[in-house]
C-alpha cells in the first residue's frame, strides 16, 4: 500500500522555522509516501513547484491542475497565471505520472473541465 498526501497552502506557513510541507518530504520514506502536488495551492502559498521537483525528484506521482487568476481565486487551466507549459515540462524529473484537472468552484463543470483540457491538450 502506498500513501499519497496532497498540499493545500498552509503547508507552507513556517511552524518553528519549517515549512511542514518540507518536513514531511524530508521525514517520509519516498518507497510508501508520494506526494500529490497541487500546483495552484504551491503557487498561491509563493513557493515555485520546479524548486521542489528539483530538490525531491520522482516524489511527485500525482498532480493537481488548476490555474490562478490575478485575483488569486482558482480559475480554468490555461486562463490564469499559472506556467504549465514549464511545470509540466519537469513532469519526468518530478515523477509526474498522473494528473487531475480540478476546478473548486466553476461555473459550469463540464465548460470548465473541457476548457483546460483543451488549453493542456495543445501543450502536448
Amino acid at each position: 500500500m502506498r500513501v499519497a498526501y496532497h498540499n493545500h497552502d498552509f503547508e507552507f506557513r513556517r511552524l518553528a522555522g519549517v515549512h511542514p510541507y518540507t518536513l514531511l518530504l524530508d521525514e517520509t520514506d519516498s518507497d510508501l509516501v508520494d506526494m500529490e502536488v497541487d500546483v495552484y495551492w504551491m503557487t498561491r502559498a509563493g513557493e515555485d513547484p520546479l524548486r521542489y521537483f528539483q530538490k525531491y525528484p520522482g516524489r511527485f506521482r500525482l498532480c493537481h491542475l488548476k490555474d490562478m487568476d490575478h485575483g488569486g481565486k482558482i480559475t480554468e487551466v490555461g486562463s490564469g497565471q499559472i506556467d504549465f507549459r514549464r511545470i509540466l515540462a519537469e513532469g519526468e524529473i518530478a515523477g509526474l505520472r498522473h494528473f487531475f484537472i480540478e476546478h473548486d468552484h466553476p461555473r459550469n463543470s463540464l465548460d470548465s473541465v473541457r476548457s483546460s483540457y483543451n488549453y493542456l491538450r495543445r501543450l502536448a
